[in-house]
């Protein structure tokens, strides 16, 4: 269990692979739960090291990596930096992968049978406003992709089509689900591509490879450290249930220094002044705290990203979810939802309420990450 890529929960003597069970475990005898996320790697790089390590160089020498160790690879990718930086990275370094796989409820939004019209708008950032993304930047990446790498494999994971039948208890627990538990996610991560199924099949061997994740740091004192929070490693794990094998592009506890250059190129831009330090002290305080850290942050981890293309934000929401309000007006979407709705909350009644995210009006909305033990990474001038 060590060797699962999303980490292992503990509670008491017991390992957990999935969070809810962890959690329903540690209501039930009242023990604490920690998120174990391969912490003896993290432990044993000094950070100081990779100091002089190119962010570019190391990103492609993981393109490497995963292409050398995988016959068939499929990238998960939605345009966002994190992605885009991975498939940059294979393209500079001379390989590609061989799939790219976009989770996009095309049936019920585009072409004459979709249900659900809306303008674009690329003034609105607002979560809400996420459709607009696919006229803005992605449907024009995929063409011009398909252009420049006709032997690429370009999948399409409709969710909207059909939600309904794919919604079940067994679906959740598969799922296992970590932050982010809405339908999407859940329905997403049921998915395994046609094509990397024959890969497979054939003898291949085959990987689904994630942009996770940003660095995240904490001062205390004068010591800054690094942390894992397990919402990001979300509920792509399920995959490793069907017997796929998933990478994470940036961390990679079999190129742990991917990780630490990231860090510590974040702690020196505070460290020197180049970001003000008011900013990482303020992470964790609010929503809009946090956005700003992770701003700073992805800017200096992602450096060939262009910022300035339109991106609507994140929704902090996990079951009432922004990016998916448009489903409410919907009545086989809305009916469907809340029936989902119900198969989560018969899981999530079961965990002691400080385990759980609610909304303004009282309603469960999600379960609160856990973090990592704390890694030194340096001390402040």
């Amino acid at each position: 269990m060590n060797n699962y890529c999303g980490g292992f929960y503990r509670v008491g003597q017991n390992k957990f692979a999935n969070k809810i069970l962890a959690l329903i475990e540690a209501t039930r005898v009242k023990l604490p739960i920690r998120w174990h996320f391969h912490d003896n790697i993290w432990s044993n790089i000094k950070p100081s090291s990779v100091d002089n390590l190119n962010l570019r160089t190391l990103f492609c020498e993981r393109a490497k990596q995963l292409r050398d160790k995988y016959s068939y690879l499929a990238l998960y990718y939605s345009g966002g930096s994190d992605s885009w930086t991975v498939l940059d990275s294979f393209i500079r370094a001379g390989i590609m992968v061989d799939e790219l796989i976009i989770n996009w409820p095309v049936k019920a939004t585009r072409g004459a049978g979709a249900v659900f019209s809306y303008k674009a708008d690329f003034t609105d950032l607002h979560p809400s406003n996420t459709l607009s993304e696919w006229d803005n930047f992605l449907e024009k990446d995929l063409k011009d992709l398909k252009n420049r790498f006709p032997k690429l494999t370009i999948t399409i994971s409709d969710w909207s089509e059909p939600a309904s039948q794919r919604l079940n208890e067994g679906a959740l627990m598969v799922a296992n689900p970590n932050f982010l538990i809405h339908t999407q996610q859940v329905v997403s991560a049921n998915f395994r591509s046609e094509s990397e199924k024959r890969a497979s099949d054939s003898g291949l061997t085959t990987a689904y490879i994630y942009g996770t994740d940003r660095p995240s740091l904490y001062r205390n004192k004068d010591i800054c450290y690094m942390y894992f929070d397990d919402r990001h490693t979300r509920v792509n794990v399920s995959l490793e249930s069907f017997g796929s094998t998933v990478e994470y592009f940036y961390w990679a506890p079999d190129m742990p220094i991917i990780t630490m250059a990231q860090a510590r190129s974040v702690f020196n831009a505070f460290n020197n002044d180049i970001v003000p330090m008011e900013i990482l002290t303020k992470y964790g305080n609010s929503p809009a705290d946090n956005v700003k850290f992770h701003d700073v942050v992805r800017r200096i981890v992602r450096p060939d990203y262009d910022f300035n293309r339109f991106q609507t934000g994140f929704s902090s929401a996990s079951l009432f979810n922004d990016r998916l309000a448009w489903c409410d007006s919907i009545p086989e979407y809305r009916d469907s939802f809340q029936y989902w709705r119900d198969i989560v909350y018969s899981q999530l009644n079961l965990i002691d309420e400080k385990y759980l995210i609610f909304t303004s009006n009282g309603l469960i909305d999600g379960i609160k990450p856990i973090q990592t033990k704390y890694h030194p990474i340096g001390v402040f001038n």
